[in-house]
Order: C-alpha cells, then sequence, then structure tokens
C-alpha cells in the first residue's frame, strides 16, 4: 500500500514538474510585435553612437516574401541607441536572428569595449555573430547600398562569410572568440574585415583582409594574401590556393596548387637568454592549374615543384613575421601564449616586458608541401601546329 502511494506520488509530481517548467509558450510572443534585426553597423557621430540595423520584413499569404528594411539611431550608449529604435519602429528589436555587426574604423581606433560590453551583456545576442571592421569611411555603407542587390544584405554577408574557408583570405570573428582572444595573454586580436567592391557597375559588399588590434584598439590591416599566410601560422587554414612562378628548365612557369588540408606546429625554444619560435608546416595539395606550358608532373618534377613551393611558403612566413614585428608590434600569431603554456615559469618573467621582446623575437620555418594529385589531367592542354 504504501509502495502504490509513493508511486502515486511521484507521478503527481512529475506531472506538476512538466506542466509548469516544461510550457512551451511561457514566453510567447507574436512576431508582428518583433522588429527582427538581422545585421547591424556601428559608428560615431560627435559623442554618440550611430546604430544602423537591418529589420527583416516577412510578408505572409500563399506568396510569401522576404525582405528587409535599413533604420538608423542614436545614443550616448550602445544600449541606449539600441532602446531609442523603438521611436521610429514603435517596437523593440530583437537581436536573437543577428548574423552579423559591422564596426566602423573610427571605433575600432578608439576601442572595442564599449561595444563588446553591451554585446556580452545583451541575453538575446548570440555569441556565435561576428565582428568584422568595415575598411570604408563609415560602417553603415555596407548596408546603405544605392541598388541593393541582396533582399537581406546580412543573410548573404553571412553566407559569404561561412565560404570565407574556400580561399581563406579572413580570420574568423565570432563573438566568443573575440571575448576569449582578448583575454588570453601573450595573444592579440584580429577581426575580419568588410569592403565593397565594384561589379558590374554595382557596389557589392564582401570579407577580405585582416584588422590587427593591440588589445582593443585597430594598429593596421594584413591584405587578402597576408591573411592566407597569418592562417598557415595559426593553424586555421582550412582550404584556398597557393600560386607561384616555379622554375622548371629554367623557364618560369605559373602554377596553382590546391590547398587539401595543413597542419601547422609552432614550438618556442629557449637558448640561453633567447628565444626562438619554431614554426613548421605540413601541407596537402593538388595541382589546379598549370599555365602556359608543359610541366614535368611524374615524381620527380613533383618532388622539385614541392620544392619550390616550399621556400616559397617559409620565406612568406619569415617576412609576415618580420613584418607584423616592424608595423604592428602586436604578437598575433600568440608567440607570448605558446611560451606561457611551454614555459610557464620563463613567461612570469618575460610577460611584462613582451611587447617589446616580440619584436627582435627570431623565427625559424619548415615547411614540408605533399602533392597528391594532378587533378583529372596529367597532361597540359595541347594545341595543334
Amino acid at each position: 500500500m504504501n509502495y502504490k502511494r509513493v508511486c502515486c506520488l511521484w507521478l503527481i509530481f512529475i506531472y506538476l514538474f512538466t506542466f509548469i517548467f516544461l510550457s512551451g509558450c511561457w514566453n510567447y510572443r507574436e512576431i508582428e510585435d518583433l522588429s527582427i534585426v538581422t545585421g547591424a553597423a556601428v559608428d560615431k557621430e560627435d559623442d554618440q553612437f550611430r546604430l544602423t540595423v537591418e529589420i527583416v520584413n516577412i510578408e505572409g499569404g500563399s506568396n510569401a516574401k522576404v525582405a528587409s528594411s535599413i533604420i538608423t539611431s542614436y545614443g550616448a550608449t550602445m544600449f541606449e541607441a539600441s532602446r531609442n529604435a523603438i521611436n521610429i519602429l514603435g517596437k523593440r528589436l530583437y537581436w536573437s536572428h543577428t548574423t552579423l555587426i559591422v564596426l566602423s574604423e573610427q571605433i575600432a581606433k578608439e576601442g572595442l569595449v564599449p561595444v563588446l560590453d553591451w554585446l556580452a551583456r545583451d541575453p538575446e545576442i548570440r555569441q556565435t555573430l561576428n565582428i568584422v571592421v568595415s575598411k570604408e569611411k563609415t560602417a553603415h555603407e555596407i548596408f546603405h547600398l544605392p541598388h541593393p542587390v541582396f533582399n537581406v544584405i546580412s543573410f548573404d554577408l553571412d553566407n559569404i562569410f561561412q565560404n570565407q574557408g574556400s580561399v581563406s583570405k579572413t580570420p574568423d570573428g565570432e563573438e566568443w572568440k573575440v571575448l576569449k582572444n582578448l583575454a588570453t595573454p601573450g595573444l592579440d586580436l584580429v577581426l575580419p574585415v568588410a569592403l565593397l567592391f565594384m561589379s558590374e557597375g554595382q557596389l557589392i559588399p564582401t570579407f577580405s583582409g585582416t584588422a590587427v588590434f593591440k588589445k582593443d584598439r585597430l594598429k593596421g590591416y594584413l591584405s587578402p594574401d597576408e591573411t592566407r599566410i597569418f592562417m598557415f601560422i595559426k593553424d586555421e587554414i582550412k582550404t584556398g590556393l597557393l600560386t607561384n612562378n616555379v622554375i622548371q628548365e629554367d623557364v618560369p612557369v605559373k602554377v596553382t596548387l590546391e590547398i587539401i588540408d595543413n597542419k601547422t606546429k609552432m614550438k618556442p625554444v629557449i637558448k640561453g637568454e633567447n628565444i626562438v619560435m619554431r614554426i613548421s608546416t605540413i601541407t596537402n595539395v593538388s595541382i589546379a592549374e598549370i599555365e602556359g606550358r608543359a610541366l614535368d608532373t611524374g615524381e620527380e618534377g613533383s618532388m622539385e615543384l614541392a620544392g619550390q613551393f616550399e621556400d616559397m611558403l617559409q620565406e612568406d612566413i619569415k617576412n609576415l613575421v618580420m613584418h607584423v614585428q616592424k608595423e604592428f608590434g602586436c604578437d598575433i600569431f600568440g608567440f607570448g601564449n605558446a611560451i606561457r603554456m611551454e614555459y610557464p615559469d620563463v613567461w612570469k618573467e618575460i610577460e611584462s616586458d613582451w611587447d617589446r621582446l616580440f619584436q627582435s623575437i627570431e623565427v625559424v620555418t619548415e615547411s614540408q608541401v605533399h602533392i597528391e594529385n594532378t587533378a583529372l589531367s596529367s597532361k597540359p592542354i595541347i594545341v595543334r601546329d
């Protein structure tokens, strides 16, 4: 009898728990009551933040359509600018579907903390949204196109960004990674760059290159090609292309290799009072294109071809490190963090002076390139006489 009574009490408890805590519509809101933000741009105008947001418009019915509109609001803080949008829309902004936020160069130079603080505190904003820096005069230009080619600019920009791995010319910029990066000793921040380019008479937004930061302040930019080498060093290269003018039989031939995969190892080595950073890469590739003439792609020819690409990659890595050391003095490669992980006692001694030490650290590179195949055709195109 007691056993049955206990079972009944448990069943009642389970039912009550289910009804109270697992109700699916406890915070239900009509879609018509929301201004759904898909993307945003932040500029500074005088002492105020100018917040430009793209609002998605969903037209119901049998032929449902999705379009967007752009609105701008102002505020002394980011939160105030967001709330002031109510004066324009009559509704609060809803941020759960926001895919990216574009920051102006001025915002980036003055410091990211005011924007990041607002992003981190807002419970609706996903930490997977991408933060990018506009290389245009303002950030809102990315959304204020004279003749937009996309129905919803933010969604299409997000698609472009997600497919950047195919060219590896821009880094990742997810909010959670940005916050983690800023909190990691011996590692400076980088963000992707947004810009406009002209195509068939229309301005098209895209991503290309890298914004380099010291703490939370912008110091400068890496070009798209420099970004690819940066991603090699960081072991973040997914795929992409390597192009080089190789020499066979004293004749230059332009060859393009497609990256299949890559593995980079970074290891600090202590030599007395000197620190040497060893960077080794192992890259598997296929031949994507040979321009102009016949090229030996047999075993011996492939080894020679791979060797020339190895030399190019080693030189490019050294040159990029030297450029960043002299131009920016920012440890975007995470050399300091690697020392901290490998030699914590050494890091404690040098951490306070790392900004100066980074600029003179020696880098030794070793690259291996393995050509796995020559694509569908192993022979060049032949045109008869």
